[in-house]
């Protein structure tokens, strides 16, 4: 009986004293019905669904924080979860939000993103109002305050209503400045981003989301400079003779192919090595003298010369092949040419490669700039797979390029007996200084693999059509791997063999009225 007796006045006792709590404080907790209309002063709706009320007990022993959730009817109803803080904690709390290095020194942090929360932070009873800020600190960390989030993408106007009402409520006199002004500042500080309403900062899939948006663009550290290099032929040039490139390999230095350019200075003469003159004819009478001048030669290049004039272009990458041997160098670059650039490059950049669309009076405009054997430069990147590529080339690796030269029938157009010299020609090539830490990984990955340069190989076959044939079918032109695009141009056969009287380059359609292609038996496409 003893005991009983004890436990009852026990509980009577903390009846007693709950009592004597609730009369000193101004906690009404009322549990009537509560609309979203007519909200009591100290509570405060942040959406979603929550409420929360903040009371302040007389002479602020406690602070104490209660939510408050919406039911299925639309009347608040109170919860179980809140937080009941000494001053000393509410305090702790308070020196929290105050010294927290981001508000200490706003020019070390970037804010991207201002909410104001509640938290229901019941363990330790540590937190349970903060301000929610995503930073991004100079050194590209970001740092999210506080831990968890009740409520996410209310707007800016409505937190800034919420945390006033919420501070007046608890009535502290120990934040020099109001959460309030804080927010504002940082708002006319930095600006919103719409981008982000739609971060959930629950789950780190969100966070990592926020990451790549939020990341700066990547800087590129791993080369440190470039130059242009100009590089000479091996031996000099001679009429009708290949030209030859050697580009050794460096310790420190790679090879952007991309870059690569071809710079021609040529000029056309007469077979036997004569220039070309102009004929002067003087009229004179007893009043006046005229002097006119005019030029019977009728010889011109054909479209792209810079290119024309070059048969084959061999690659080798420390003496090994790497290229297509084939004399159809210039219909690849023709080609590519053609269908590769729009009209404005065709018309300014590509006209420095001898470019002029064919028409009635384009080889009268191109063979103007060749008038009386003139000198003409000429500039402009290789057509082959690997200068077609982005990816540096690795140091150490020898490259040698060969040019192969056309016949005088093939490039140039018009009356017989001219020929094509070469002045001068270089090899501009673009070195690149990477840096030491990234020299040595690839060295150290290379002992595990291979370096890989991914190309679009393009492949150029010629088929003969004997004359007066129908038909013509050619099997097994591709074995293994297939192409993603064929392209078929029809020229004369002593035109693509070199001829004064017919430029390359004019295709034909010869009244052809079916072609057909085959891949593994269907036709395709079908």
């Amino acid at each position: 009986m003893s005991f009983v007796n004890a436990h009852i006045s026990s509980k009577r006792k903390n009846e007693q004293r709950e009592q004597v709590v609730k009369k000193r404080c101004n906690n009404d907790r009322t549990e009537q019905e509560i609309s979203l209309s007519k909200l009591p002063k100290n509570m405060v709706h942040l959406d979603d669904g929550l409420s929360v009320v903040v009371n302040s007990f007389l002479k602020e022993t406690r602070v104490h924080i209660r939510v408050y959730v919406t039911d299925d009817n639309g009347f608040l109803r109170p919860t179980k979860e809140g937080v009941s803080l000494k001053p000393e904690e509410w305090s702790s709390v308070l020196f929290t939000l105050r010294t927290f290095s981001a508000l200490l020194d706003p020019d070390a942090v970037a804010v991207v993103k201002k909410d104001v929360c509640i938290f229901n932070h019941s363990a330790n009873s540590q937190m349970c109002i903060s301000l929610q800020r995503l930073f991004q600190r100079n050194d590209n960390s970001f740092h999210l305050v506080p831990e968890r989030v009740i409520i996410r993408g209310v707007q800016i106007e409505h937190l800034l209503d919420s945390q006033n009402r919420i501070f007046n409520c608890v009535k502290s006199s120990l934040i020099e400045y109001t959460l309030r002004e804080r927010v504002i500042f940082e708002i006319q500080k930095y600006p919103y981003d719409e981008k982000l309403d739609d971060w959930d900062a629950d789950t780190p899939q969100g966070y990592d989301e926020l990451s790549r948006l939020l990341d700066l663009s990547p800087t590129q550290t791993a080369v440190e400079n470039g130059q242009w290099v100009e590089f000479h032929p091996l031996s000099n040039v001679f009429d009708g003779g290949p030209v030859e490139f050697h580009i050794s390999g460096s310790g420190e230095e790679y090879l952007d192919l991309s870059q690569t350019q071809l710079y021609v200075k040529a000029k056309i003469l007469k077979a036997d090595g004569s220039p070309i003159l102009k004929e002067t004819k003087t009229d004179s009478d007893s009043s006046t003298s005229r002097e006119s001048t005019s030029t019977k030669t009728n010889i011109g290049p054909v479209n792209l010369f810079l290119h024309s004039i070059f048969s084959q272009v061999d690659v080798s990458l420390n003496d090994r092949l790497v290229s297509n041997s084939s004399n159809t160098y210039p219909y690849r670059s023709y080609i590519e040419t053609l269908l590769n650039h729009g009209y404005d490059s065709k018309t300014s950049q590509l006209t420095s490669e001898m470019f002029y669309s064919d028409n009635h009076d384009r080889l009268k405009k191109r063979s103007k700039f060749f008038e009386s054997s003139a000198t003409v430069d000429m500039i402009g990147g290789l057509h082959s797979d690997l200068f077609h590529q982005e990816r540096l080339l690795l140091n150490l690796v020898d490259v040698k390029i060969k040019l192969i030269r056309s016949k005088p029938e093939f490039c140039l157009q018009g009356d017989e007996g001219y020929k094509v010299v070469l002045e001068k020609i270089n090899l501009l090539v673009r070195k690149v200084r990477v840096s030491p830490g990234v020299i040595l990984g690839h060295v150290k990955a290379l002992e595990k693999e291979t370096a890989k340069y991914p190309i679009n190989r393009v492949l150029c076959k010629v088929y003969s059509i004997p004359q007066g044939s129908m038909s013509m079918v050619q099997d097994n032109i591709f074995v293994g791997q297939m192409p993603k695009r064929i392209i078929i141009g029809c020229v004369e056969n002593d035109a693509f063999h070199g001829t004064f009287q017919k430029s390359p380059f004019e295709f034909k359609h010869f009244d052809m009225n079916f072609i057909g292609i085959y891949v593994d038996g269907p036709a395709s496409p079908t």
